[in-house]
């Protein structure tokens, strides 16, 4: 509709009159109507036929917005009809108005004249970018009243700003001095206002939407990005701030509505607010055919496009930005932003300005925050030192700009009130935070109080929640309103108890009918209005008073519950509800990767639904019971891979999903150019299993300490075989602090990783987790281990500390496979790296690289995964190896001949390679001996020992037939004390092996002492405490099993009878590994009641041995476990108080 007072029109005319003072001459040149801004007139004086110039086209028609916005208030429409009436008017006169223009545009466009153009209907106005010929037509055209070079506005900088600086989190309890000056923590505390359910927004430099203070708080977590996040430069779908002064906008927001749940840190004003944003100012100047700030104001008028819809839309958009007459092009008093403003705060969103730092002179504020529309729009925020928060007034910053305005009549007053300016402390990018000082630190301050209005009055007008504002800010300077502080120092809490006058409170808890649990992000309604509960179900809603409502209450899966309420004025009204929960079905799923495998710790998800997020279990399973009768989607994610699917569930249906998670990753990292390649749990080929063997002393492990005291150092360990790595022949390794391994004596001693392969760091290197790592003597070790069982090296960090963090630990192992038990192509050995626990992953290498550092495999570097590496993280396991495919297997059968035969077949075993092979009765087979050439030996307690080499072809049949005599014991072993001397005798062997006698062994307390190659031996008596002492035989085939124990106590210096122990113990079992018995000696000084029981890895009782009443003496124990599968046990013996453990390993 056409309006004769249009202030857009009255602006023109004064405008055009800037024409007057160019010649004549030069308008008359250029071809151009009077229709133009004198700034375009000077340009197309000078601009070339194919030069063009972007440029805003006013139209005529403009929605006459001031009577509606006049009626509207006076119906006292809610905010969500105000919102659609506006919205739906301005869009309208838009589309009514600008098609012809936008026909000739499409016209021009096509003739090559306009690059391009963007309708608006915010104002009503066509921004385009053409020539001269197109700038003539359009100025032309009846239906322009104006056109204006497209404008750019300037980031009002902080003072003294220092982008670089990052402070430590606020130690006032979470709460910055200028939030508590306000009294925002009153509005919290006392009257139960926190902003929750209401939106807030700036026009800025854009927003870190991933730091701790504000990730949480946006309200694209939940909602479409594109009506949360309006980037105007890359077009982005998740906040961002990266201008050239980029940490601007991140510190704004966060005094608006900063929260972070990670340290509590309530740095804003409205900690219960969402927010949106967008990121229009300070992204330097372009050659678009749009405008960013009159988009920025269209979408936050309506960000969804739906003007029936009121979430989306902000309750106020606070802006630091503005120009004056020191911008090329501008004046101090410029208005052509001024109907965008109205227009936006018409629809219902109070619209804030920062006054500026240009201060301490008069007439100092820029445009529009210098503006006066009428008395509370432009609503501009000057700055005061609010620092010293218990001694209030506070001082002016003197930076902060002052009145009257800049516009005429020239006297009006400026600004409107002040706020805390002056080292403010908020968010900043990157997780950090900051003080910064300026009217752009004061203005989030008063946004996020009138988020805290809107909570308390949801339908609070525009002019109303400013009034207040200035109604109820505290005066300073001079008496009333002065070009200082204008109204004064704004009060929070007064503002929220004004706007709330006559309001009732209606709180309460939402709860599960069943189980009386609460219910958090459940819905409250009353008509439009809606809250959600906390985590704890507790909610509050603000209603006018003197009224009768219903309230529904609704959760996902729960029956919703209505409530109806009669409030009077000013009351206070606690109505709780419980719901009954929907009728459930099962949905169970295992989520599976590479090889099949099961994958643990990926995230379920159910996209759409408040259902909770699902980790799954270490057998990559998951179930969760969801509402029945109900269609719902499925995603998994590990690593960065997805995967999805959908079902409908019934009532009462229980339904079983396997999700697979396809991906290159499950590919092998590698190869290098040698041929090593890296292989982690989720890969397809040879995926390796997290077999950790516990080696630390602390824990149980039976491994060797080393202690690294100097920083950086190493230990030089001779390793128990020799094996190829690279194709280079080792039979040492260097392990060093640092988390890093290398093959051979390395005097490196390097700390700072680097990338693999490269000239820096060790040769040979293996990077188990290369990092600035530190031994800690009082909790970290660090220990090896040669597991014979499993022909490997066990190298083991436990809790070293990270030199950057040294709360933080790492506890890792490597191990290295024996070349000649576990053979590859190129005969090199296989290393294992496994991760128990990482707590800082982002600053190592790991990986592997040869002697001459130019070929390698890296999996990790600095947080960055290999390109075929799933992640590393506890619980991973890698497999360095030169294979493609799993090992080759064949089968190996035998019979064993033994002169004269045992009478107990149960400890006889045969060891190919790594495979133990059980006797039975004298034979013996096995069909997973490694193919190839494998060093077999077959092993009875007191017979020889037969070695061979045998071939082991694949999938075939190797034949070993054995024959072995006995290796008698000593004999007869008795001691006696001379002086201070234990002289031991004992008999020779009964009878002469075929096998050469070599020597005698001599053990006393379980430990080799000597040996001898006669039948005595003499050992010095010290101290006082009984010994135990044995004896084997030694010979070129084997050995001999033990003579008899002989027990001295010197303190009678005489024999002490067999069977009388002073001390309870318990030997170790033998033989161990065992198939299908073991023995073991148990010694009683007193006669007791005796408990032997054997469990598994998971604690589970699997035999009762014994259990009955022995005398004192020396028992022996046989358990036989051939009803067990092959595994790790363990025996407890009590007897009566005392208790002793032996830890056994069952092969079949």
């Amino acid at each position: 509709m056409n309006s004769p007072h249009c202030p857009l029109r009255l602006l023109v005319s004064a405008l055009c009159l800037c024409a007057l003072l160019l010649p004549a001459s030069a308008v008359e040149q250029a071809g151009i109507s009077d229709a133009i801004s004198d700034e375009i007139v000077a340009q197309l004086t000078h601009l070339m036929p194919d030069d063009e110039l972007t440029v805003i086209a006013y139209l005529i028609d403009q929605a006459d917005i001031a009577t509606l916005d006049f009626e509207l208030s006076k119906m006292r429409a809610t905010r969500q009809h105000r919102h659609q009436v506006i919205v739906d008017e301005l869009r309208r006169v838009a589309h009514d108005s600008q098609l012809p223009l936008l026909l000739m545009l499409d016209e021009l466009k096509l003739a090559g004249d306009v690059s391009g153009f963007t309708p608006y209907w915010i104002v009503n106005a066509i921004v385009f970018r053409g020539n001269r010929t197109a700038l003539q037509q359009i100025a032309s055209h009846p239906d322009v009243q104006w056109m204006e070079l497209n404008f750019s506005p300037s980031l009002i900088e902080p003072v003294d700003y220092d982008r670089g600086r990052s402070l430590p989190l606020d130690e006032n309890h979470g709460v910055p001095t200028g939030v508590r000056a306000i009294g925002a923590r009153r509005v919290w505390y006392e009257l139960g206002y926190t902003g929750a359910g209401r939106l807030v927004a700036n026009i800025d430099t854009g927003v870190d939407g991933a730091h701790p203070a504000l990730a949480g708080r946006w309200r694209g977590t939940s909602e479409p990005a594109d009506e949360c996040w309006l980037d105007v430069v890359r077009n982005s779908t998740f906040p961002e701030d990266d201008s050239p002064s980029g940490g601007h906008g991140t510190h704004v927001m966060g005094t608006i509505c900063g929260n972070s749940t990670v340290t509590n840190d309530s740095i804003g004003v409205a900690p219960g607010a969402q927010w949106i944003a967008c990121n229009a100012i300070d992204q330097g100047s372009s050659d678009a055919f749009d405008n960013d700030i009159l988009t920025a104001f269209q979408w936050f008028a309506d960000p969804d496009s739906n003007s029936a819809t009121l979430d989306d839309v902000p309750d106020v958009v606070h802006n630091s930005w503005g120009v004056d007459g020191r911008f090329s092009g501008y004046s101090d008093c410029y208005q052509l932003w001024n109907q965008a403003i109205v227009n936006c705060e018409a629809a219902g969103v109070v619209v804030t300005f920062s006054a500026g730092n240009e201060g301490p002179s008069s007439r100092t504020l820029r445009s529009p925050a210098t503006v006066q529309i009428d008395s509370v729009t432009v609503f501009s925020v000057g700055a005061v030192d609010a620092n010293a928060d218990t001694i209030p007034p506070y001082n002016i910053a003197s930076f902060s700009s002052r009145g009257p305005t800049d516009c005429p009549p020239f006297s009006l007053i400026k600004p409107e009130v002040c706020a805390p300016g002056v080292d403010v402390y908020s968010s900043f990018p990157d997780g950090n935070y900051t003080r910064l000082s300026g009217t752009s630190m004061a203005g989030p301050h008063v946004a996020g109080i009138v988020a805290l209005m809107r909570e308390a009055n949801p339908n609070a007008e525009v002019r109303e929640i400013k009034s207040i504002l200035m109604r109820t800010a505290i005066d300073y300077g001079d008496a009333g309103e002065d070009n200082t502080f204008g109204f004064g120092f704004v009060d929070a809490y007064q503002a929220v108890v004004e706007i709330s006058a006559n309001r009732s409170i209606v709180t309460g808890v939402v709860t599960d009918e069943n189980s009386g649990s609460p219910l958090g992000h459940a819905t409250v309604s009353a008509g439009s209005r809606v809250r959600q509960t906390n985590a704890s179900g507790e909610y509050t809603l603000s209603l006018p008073g003197d009224t009768t409502w219903q309230l529904i209450y609704r959760a996902y899966g729960y029956m919703p519950e209505s409530l109806n309420v009669e409030l009077g004025i000013a009351e206070t009204l606690r109505v709780d509800a419980a719901l009954t929960s929907l009728p459930q079905g099962t949905v169970r799923g295992v989520v599976r990767a590479g090889a099949n495998i099961p994958v643990s710790e990926a995230t379920v998800e159910f996209p759409g639904t408040p259902l909770p997020q699902l980790i799954t279990d270490a057998n990559g399973e998951f179930e969760l019971a969801v509402p029945g009768d109900s269609s719902y989607v499925l995603e998994v994610s590990y690593g960065g891979v997805t995967a999805d699917t959908s079902f409908t569930i019934a009532t009462g249906q229980t339904i079983e999903l396997e999700l697979f998670l396809l991906s290159l990753l499950s590919e092998p990292q590698g190869p290098d150019n040698y041929g090593y390649r890296a292989y982690d749990h989720l890969d397809i080929g040879i995926p390796p299993l997290f077999d950790w063997l516990e080696i630390a002393p602390s824990r149980g492990g039976s491994g060797t300490l080393y202690a690294v005291e100097d920083r950086d150092s190493s230990v030089y360990v001779r390793t128990p075989f020799p094996f190829r790595y690279y194709g280079l022949e080792y039979d040492s390794i260097t392990i060093n602090e640092n988390g890093w391994i290398a093959a051979g004596i390395s005097h490196d001693h390097s700390f700072f990783n680097f990338q693999i392969p490269s000239a820096s760091g060790p040769p040979a290197m293996m990077a188990l987790f290369w990092d600035n790592l530190h031994w800690d003597p009082e909790q970290s070790e660090f220990c090896v281990y040669h597991d014979t069982l499993n022909c490997r090296l066990v190298i083991e960090f436990l809790n070293f500390k990270f030199a950057s963090a040294t709360d933080l630990s790492i506890t890792c192992q490597l191990q290295i496979f024996d070349p000649a038990a576990w053979p590859t192509p190129t005969g090199d050995a296989e290393l294992l790296m496994l991760y128990e626990q990482i707590e800082l992953p982002n600053s190592s290498t790991v990986g592997i690289e040869n002697h001459t550092e130019s070929a390698g495999v890296q999996c990790l570097f600095n947080g960055a995964n290999g390109n075929r590496t799933w992640g590393i993280r506890a619980g991973s396991a890698l497999l360095f190896t030169t294979r493609t495919l799993p090992f080759a297997t064949g089968s190996l059968s035998g019979t064993v001949t033994a002169h004269p035969l045992p009478d107990d077949w149960s400890h006889a075993v045969v060891r190919a390679g790594c495979e133990y092979i059980a006797v039975m009765s004298g034979a013996f087979n096995s069909e997973n001996v490694l193919s190839g050439l494998r060093d077999a030996v077959f092993l009875l307690p007191g017979y020889e020992r037969a070695v061979a080499q045998i071939q082991i072809g694949e999938d075939s049949l190797s034949h070993w037939n054995i024959e072995v005599w006995r290796l008698d014991p000593p004999r007869n072993l008795t001691g006696q004390a001379v002086n201070d001397t234990l002289i031991l005798t004992w008999e020779p062997p009964q009878s002469e092996s075929l096998d050469e006698f070599e020597r005698y062994l001599i053990f006393r307390d379980g430990a080799l002492l000597a040996a001898a190659t006669t039948e005595t031996y003499r050992d010095p008596i010290v101290g006082t405490q009984v010994r135990n002492y044995y004896l084997i035989a030694e010979y070129g085939g084997g050995v001999s099993d033990t003579s008899n124990h002989f027990i001295f106590d010197p303190t009678s210096a005489v024999e002490l009878p067999a069977g009388m122990p002073r001390e309870f113990s318990l030997s170790p079992a033998y033989p161990n590994p065992f198939n299908p018995a073991t023995s073991f000696t148990l010694t009683l000084p007193h006669a007791s009641h005796v408990s032997v029981v054997a469990f598994d890895l998971l604690g589970r009782i699997t035999a009762e041995i014994l259990a009955e009443s022995l005398p004192a003496g020396y028992h022996t124990v046989h358990w036989n476990a051939a009803q067990l599968p092959s595994g790790l046990y363990f025996i407890r013996v009590t007897a009566g108080p005392k208790e002793a453990v032996n830890k056994v390993l069952l092969l079949k």
